[in-house]
């Protein structure tokens, strides 16, 4: 076999051959064919769109992409269904790798993009300035709340919130016990809870969505609280430089009926207790006969 290129037969070209010849070489990896990323974001849920594709990783080139085509790769990473950005600018970087895909065409039921009859690399041509980019985004209501951790607790964690489509964090400045109290009523926590601050449950890969926030207690959602709302770019932007908010809810306890607290007996107590008696005086007198 030829090792080396110089080995292989060439034909005659002139010293005036108008064009010269260019080589990348990319490495072969072990991923899986149709396997997807997002690479270049601030966050897990957005950034270059990268595919598995026969052996490689590549991107995607931003002609003929759309949102469909966005939903499929949102899917395949794990994001929520709502409606996807797409950037069609390089907006994330255009990678040092291929451009393998252009022109997808998906349904929106396709199990990866590689499903959604692209062109292939080789059959298309595209500038680096135009490797799509997508902004995946979760289906929730604006104020939904949940907590995360790493140990599996579901009852303390890291605050994530919702705004318009958008799970986010919550800065830990001025964050306190009434603001925990409310977290916790909201996630049906009744007896309240503990702030906990400086990142103490991990700080997740999402954007800054609140700051400054200012509870009561008597709030029935934590974005009825005083706070200050931080737009998408600037959550991003503050992200490296802050901590947090986290709490712990006390967890629920069922107090005994207040009738049997007071020493008196429900009618319906009443009833069941003659009916036992009744059952074992009669069970008593078989058993004697």
């Amino acid at each position: 076999g030829v090792s080396q290129f110089l080995e292989c037969q060439l034909d005659s070209c002139p010293s005036t051959c108008p064009q010269a010849l260019g080589l990348r070489c990319y490495e072969e990896t072990n991923c899986a064919e149709g396997e997807t990323r997002l690479v270049g974001g601030s966050f897990d849920t957005e950034g270059r769109v990268e595919v598995c594709h026969k052996g490689i990783w590549g991107s995607v080139c931003a002609t003929g992409f759309d949102t469909t085509d966005a939903h499929i790769a949102c899917k395949e990473v794990g994001v929520g269904p709502s409606e996807p950005i797409v950037y069609n600018n390089s907006y994330f970087g255009d990678g040092d790798v291929a451009i393998v895909l252009s022109d997808l065409q998906c349904n929106g039921y396709e199990r990866s993009i590689v499903d959604c009859n692209p062109k292939e690399f080789g059959s298309f041509e595209c500038s680096r300035s135009a490797v799509v980019g997508v902004r995946c985004q979760d289906r929730c209501s604006t104020g939904d709340v949940q907590l995360v951790n790493d140990r599996n607790l579901t009852s303390e964690g890291t605050v994530l919130v919702c705004y318009d489509n958008t799970w986010g964090l919550i800065t830990d400045n001025d964050w306190g016990k009434q603001d925990a109290d409310v977290i916790c009523k909201q996630l049906y926590y009744t007896n309240g809870g503990e702030a906990v601050l400086g990142s103490y449950y991990g700080k997740p890969n999402k954007t800054i969505i609140y700051n400054n926030v200012a509870c009561t207690g008597t709030e029935s959602s934590i974005v009825d609280c005083t706070n200050d709302p931080l737009s998408m770019d600037d959550g991003r932007a503050i992200f490296p430089n802050v901590n947090v908010a986290g709490v712990k809810c006390a967890m629920n306890t069922t107090s005994p009926p207040t009738d049997l607290l007071s020493g008196s007996v429900s009618s319906t107590s009443a009833s069941v207790g003659l009916a036992i008696a009744l059952i074992i005086l009669i069970a008593s007198i078989m058993i004697t006969v």
